[in-house]
């Protein structure tokens, strides 16, 4: 079965091959395939959390950009002489939006393929092993996000081990194939260091709390409690459902949070958009 899955690797990623040949050696086919589909459906609901909670924000984000745009490009140019006769004393920041909103009507055709070329560079950069390097190392170091992933690859690597060592596959090559399971290029160089210095020897929770800055604390003690009883396969499974409940609260803050933090801030920019209109249009009537 792996063969055939292997030959279908558009598909199926190396951890679910991976996972499908150790149960074939191990026997557990079915446990595995049963692991397999409750991971998916873990992936696919929390996904599905972040994406709906996401359509609003961003409808909200193209409409706004979409009116600024032609309160730039067509309505400010329009009412800019009407300032200049009168004399008008203008603001600093609606002195701004006129020139943005005169460049705009000039070349805003050349803006958009600007914008446009240089998105799909990134996008096509991002594409790359260096460029998936990049955003994992970004995602890393965003103070909110950064908590939130690391207690999600930790549930992520914790389960596939824990299912691993259940099946009797080697340590080392468990905490390799566990590697697969974060979508993240610095955790699994990590874990390949961690794999290393387990195949030298060392404990995993040693190796594990040498990286404390991608593991926590408690990782560490727990597996070594694992490791002294000899239930390492148990303190894995408690770690992950621990980090997993976590990640559920996380999210659910999340999307608590991000539509009154989006209308915060975008009435506070539709504010001072508008207000760069009525400011000087106010002056103007003043002058009669």
């Amino acid at each position: 079965m792996s063969q055939a899955l292997e030959r279908q690797k558009g598909v199926f990623s190396d951890f679910y091959i991976n996972m499908v040949r150790s149960a074939e050696v191990t026997g557990r086919v079915e446990e595995v395939m049963g692991f397999l589909a409750d991971y998916l459906e873990k992936e696919v609901h929390l996904v599905s959390r972040v994406r709906n909670a996401l359509i609003y924000p961003i409808v909200v984000i193209v409409l706004f950009i979409g009116v600024a745009f032609l309160l730039l490009a067509v309505v400010l140019p329009q009412i800019e002489p009407i300032f200049k006769e009168s004399n008008v004393a203008i603001p600093l920041f609606t002195r701004i939006l006129l020139a943005t909103g005169v460049f705009l009507k000039q070349w805003w055709i050349f803006v958009v393929l600007f914008v446009g070329l240089l998105l799909a560079l990134l996008f096509n950069y991002l594409g790359t092993k260096e460029g998936r390097a990049v955003a994992d190392d970004v995602r890393m170091r965003l103070p909110f996000f950064r908590k939130l992933f690391e207690r999600l690859y930790v549930a992520r690597f914790a389960e596939s081990l824990s299912v691993l060592i259940k099946g009797g596959v080697p340590i080392v090559q468990s905490i390799e194939i566990a590697g697969h399971t974060i979508d993240n290029v610095l955790y699994q160089e990590v874990l390949h260091e961690v794999a290393e210095e387990v195949r030298r020897g060392e404990l995993l929770s040693r190796a594990l709390e040498k990286q404390e800055h991608f593991f926590p604390p408690l990782v560490g003690q727990m597996v070594g409690v694992g490791e002294t009883t000899g239930r390492l396969d148990e303190l894995l499974d408690r770690i992950s459902r621990f980090y997993s409940s976590q990640v559920d609260d996380v999210v659910s803050n999340l999307v608590e949070l991000i539509q009154p933090a989006l209308i915060l801030g975008i009435g506070v920019l539709s504010g001072l958009l508008f207000a760069s209109i009525l400011l000087p249009l106010y002056n103007l009537v003043q002058t009669f």
